[in-house]
């Protein structure tokens, strides 16, 4: 679809002519609402790592000290 010899471009009416497939919304809102979900269980993840990280190092210094 490229109409230019130099650099890569299209027209703005080729653009409007490319067909799109957007969702409906209620099930944009519920893949809104999946990711939501999936980066607090990420989160809740990571806040775990970092607490057993902090209690390995609290043991690490204990045995070595």
């Amino acid at each position: 679809m490229d109409e230019s010899t130099g650099v890569p471009s299209l027209s703005k009416n080729t653009i409007e002519s490319i067909p799109l497939r957007v969702a409906k919304l209620e099930e944009q809102q519920k893949i809104g609402s999946f990711f939501r979900k999936l980066d607090e269980r990420i989160a809740m993840q990571e806040a775990k790592v970092m607490k057993l990280k902090a209690t390995k190092k609290a043991y690490l210094e204990e045995m070595f000290v």
